[in-house]
Formats: C-alpha cells, sequence, structure tokens
C-alpha cells in the first residue's frame, strides 16, 4: 500500500510525499519490456546509472548493470593496487582513471606518473651508460665471441646483480641507443606487474611507492 503514516499530523502520505518531504530518491518503475535485448542494450548505454533491477513476473529479481558504471568501478578498484597503476602509466592510459578521481587523488597520480617516468628513464641512462662501457673493456680484450659473453657474466655482472637479466638483454641484441633500452626497461617492468611480488622485484628501477602518494582520498562521483 503506498501510503505512510505521519505520526506528527495523524495523516496518511503517500511515498511520493515522504520523499519530497525528507528529500529522498524513489526507485523509479518501469513499463514491463517485451523487447530484451533492446532493453539491455539501452541499459548498457546508460552514462550516469549504475543499472537497472529486472523484476521477472514469477517474483525472481536480476541486476543489469551500465557498462559505463563497470568500467568506472574497476578503473576505481585499480587505484588500491600498485601494479595496476603503473601498467596505465607505462601504457598511457591514465586519463580514464584522472577523470574519476577527486583533484587531491588526481594531483597524487600525476606526481606519481611523472616520478615513475623520470626513474625510468634515469634507469635506462644507467644501464646504457654501463653496459656502453663494459663492452669497451671486453672490446679492448680482443677476445672471441664466446669468451666476450664469458667476460661478462664472470667479470661484470656480478658487480650488478639486480641489472643480470637487463645487461644481458642488451648485450645479446646489440642495443645501443636510449629509445631502444627504455623499451626493454619498461617491458621488463610491465611484465612483473602481475603481482605484488613482481613489482618488488623491479622497485630498483621504478623506485617509487604508489602507497607514498596515494592518500585514499574521496573519488568523485560518476
Amino acid at each position: 500500500m503506498d501510503v505512510n503514516e505521519d505520526f506528527e499530523s495523524g495523516f496518511d502520505l503517500t511515498l511520493s510525499e515522504v520523499a519530497e518531504r525528507f528529500d529522498l530518491n524513489l526507485v523509479k518503475i518501469f513499463d514491463p519490456v517485451t523487447q530484451i535485448e533492446r532493453f539491455v542494450s539501452q541499459i548498457q548505454n546508460l552514462v550516469g546509472e549504475e543499472g537497472r533491477v529486472v523484476r521477472f513476473t514469477g517474483g525472481h529479481m536480476i541486476k543489469i548493470k551500465a557498462d559505463h558504471y563497470l568500467k568506472i568501478h574497476s578503473l576505481i578498484s585499480d587505484l588500491n593496487l600498485e601494479k595496476n597503476v603503473i601498467k596505465l602509466v607505462l601504457n598511457d592510459s591514465i586519463d580514464d582513471l584522472m577523470s574519476v578521481c577527486g583533484p587531491e587523488v588526481r594531483a597524487n597520480l600525476q606526481n606519481f606518473a611523472n616520478d615513475l617516468l623520470i626513474n625510468l628513464e634515469k634507469s635506462t641512462h644507467f644501464a646504457l651508460n654501463e653496459m656502453n662501457s663494459i663492452k669497451n673493456q671486453i672490446a679492448s680484450q680482443n677476445l672471441p665471441k664466446n669468451l666476450a659473453k664469458k667476460s661478462l657474466a664472470v667479470d661484470y655482472i656480478p658487480k650488478y646483480p639486480q641489472w643480470s637479466v637487463i645487461f644481458f638483454k642488451i648485450w645479446d641484441n646489440n642495443l645501443n641507443d636510449f629509445d631502444s633500452v627504455f623499451d626493454l626497461i619498461k617491458k621488463i617492468v610491465l611484465d612483473n606487474c602481475n603481482s605484488a611480488t613482481g613489482v618488488e622485484k623491479i622497485r630498483y628501477i621504478v623506485k617509487v611507492k604508489w602507497n607514498d602518494y596515494y592518500l585514499n582520498q574521496i573519488i568523485s562521483d560518476i
């Protein structure tokens, strides 16, 4: 029954009157639907709404959520996972995440992205410069190819244990320029962004920690 008793005055109020009096939103009720596929498509294309609850004649109910809503909340959940934030930054995909963040989180995210990219550039310069120096030292010995790589492994890599994978790849692929080494390091970082443990393995490259930037600010309304 669409009435509620007003205990102050003794009059009955409709739900719409109660909603207006207490500034509440009523659930919208729509006409029955016969074209199911069209109805579902309309729900999926909604923007600014979560979706619709569908009630069947037998009383069973399901919720169909809009694609935009699902995307927004997927992005919001990414904020809690450093590996996802790093992937968004390195894949140049943080704009969508920025659009659902409040101003303080947005500023923190931009600062993190800037510092992350700067550190990747610094790591690239370090790896490139060190390997160029090592290559020159090994070349000066006029060693056969197989002994040259052995010298790299025995005489130099032990000095840079964390960088061994990167140094060997630079050697094996004969990488000599900044862009190619940067792409290599970027790929190694992304390959390790499948877990928190993986991120810790490449911390020596990225250096920054997302938790030092993220202050659990309130996310803006969709």
